[in-house]
């Protein structure tokens, strides 16, 4: 056979073979001895390096494939266009106002501060009460006994 009459330098080949100066990384399995590592500790490094991701974009800026904006009362586009911030859940197809669960838990908070000085102000007007109660009926019963004749007292 006969041979080709070009020839491809050295410095122009390509090697398919990984370079031997680079090393792997070799993967170290966990013996079985080994204690346990805290999986929930990984889950969050990985979650915390994405923090300028939103988890899930509302419908509007879905649909409009615009950047969402991860707020608690609503992403940037709706607040401007004084819109309710809509999400749906992929699961369930459950769909809900961004920020709703922060704002009931706010209310929760107000009326629980608004029952604790309701039930501060019902404990004072009943020692109120209280005192009148005793002031009134002390002073009703000597005026009764003021009334009558002294051999009654013995009665009251």
């Amino acid at each position: 056979m006969d041979t080709p009459d070009f020839t491809i330098p050295d410095d122009e080949r390509v090697n398919d073979a990984p370079s031997e100066n680079v090393p792997k990384p070799k993967k170290t399995r966990r013996s079985r001895y080994d204690p346990e590592p805290d999986w929930s500790a990984m889950v969050r490094a990985k979650v915390t390096k994405s923090q300028h991701r939103v988890g899930q974009a509302c419908d509007r800026c879905k649909l409009k494939k615009m950047k969402c904006t991860p707020d608690h009362r609503g992403c940037a586009c709706c607040i401007v266009l004084n819109i309710p911030c809509k999400v749906t859940d992929r699961v369930t197809g459950e769909t809900w106002v961004r920020g709703e669960a922060g704002q009931m838990r706010d209310l929760i908070e107000k009326l629980k501060k608004q029952n604790d000085n309701l039930k501060e102000e019902l404990t004072q007007l009943q020692q109120k009460n209280a005192q009148l109660q005793a002031c009134l009926n002390g002073s009703y019963r000597a005026n009764l006994i003021d009334h009558y004749e002294p051999g009654l007292d013995l009665i009251l």
